[in-house]
């Protein structure tokens, strides 16, 4: 059975004059607010899988109440940390703020950037000036999964000529973010990755297990040269081992070919990691082990 963590909940508004939608526009632009919220969990390394549930529909324009919350499942459970609703709210909040550049940008790229401290300044093609943290703007900027997921939502809000409004509300009904049908076309073109502005580092680096997660589609959490990161191993024999009982716990070490994809941030002027991969385990060494164990 699962059990649950408390939920911090927020609203989609689909403004209209009947209390219907296409169903066509309806799952594209929830799978697209779906796919955002996801990124940016992962990209803010909570380290928690969500379970994102729609809690019931409302009368009067198409309101959808949307839950957060995290999965505790049998026997992984103690693997898998709880978020807590302050953490929740930090997602649904880099939500907001990515659909509000968007919308103020356009699709396009901002003619300013100016480095504030734990924040940027943007100004807009059109004298606009936006004030937002970097990890967000950063999200916004380089994760091409959430960059197409808005564009999927508000390609599916452009073409349904019936809505013509669409918001997010939180549990007390508060706006946090607005668009009209006027900014759907706009919301919908997807920025245009610079490829010169990424690149790929592949090295052998030792990590320290943190947080170890039996199931490949998920991230293992490790500590490398003193900071945090999380990365997918995608080595085929690293998890037939553990199918065969290989016993792995936080505080081992291993030896890996680590890919580091890095994007290039032009208000800093250098290029910052991005994601991380684990093509390949070399060594896993246990803890209170004084020698490698090999992997053939």
């Amino acid at each position: 059975m699962d059990s649950k963590t408390p939920e911090a909940q927020f609203k989609l508004k689909f403004d209209g004059p009947a209390n219907e939608i296409e169903a066509v526009t309806f799952l594209k632009s929830l799978s697209g607010v779906t796919s955002i919220v996801e990124e940016v969990n992962d990209e803010l390394q909570t380290g928690s899988r969500l379970r994102i549930t729609i809690k019931s529909l409302e009368k009067g324009s198409f309101i959808v109440n949307i839950g957060i919350g995290t999965f505790d499942i049998g026997a992984i459970q103690t693997f898998l940390s709880k978020l807590s609703l302050d953490t929740v709210q930090k997602i649904i909040t880099c939500f907001v703020s990515i659909l509000n550049l968007r919308k103020l940008l356009k699709g396009e790229k901002p003619k300013e950037i100016k480095d504030s401290g734990s924040e940027y300044q943007l100004t807009t093609n059109r004298g606009t000036i936006i004030n937002v943290d970097k990890i967000t703007y950063n999200i916004y900027l380089n994760n091409d999964k959430v960059n197409d997921a808005v564009g999927i939502a508000f390609e599916a809000l452009d073409s349904d000529h019936a809505v013509t409004g669409f918001e997010v509300l939180d549990g007390q009904q508060n706006k946090l973010f607005e668009a009209v049908r006027e900014d759907f076309e706009g919301m919908s073109q997807t920025l245009v990755s610079e490829e010169v502005n990424k690149k790929t580092i592949t090295a052998v680096a030792v990590l320290n297990i943190y947080k170890v997660i039996f199931d490949n589609k998920y991230k293992w959490e490790f500590y490398l040269k003193g900071n945090k990161i999380s990365a997918n191993i995608c080595d085929a024999d690293f998890f037939k081992r553990i199918d065969s009982g290989e016993h792995f716990a936080k505080g081992d070490s291993m030896e890996v070919e680590l890919q580091i994809e890095q994007i290039f941030d032009s208000a800093a002027n250098t290029y910052i990691n991005k994601s991380y991969q684990i093509n390949r385990v070399i060594k896993h060494i246990p803890r209170n082990c004084q020698e490698n164990l090999l992997f053939d």
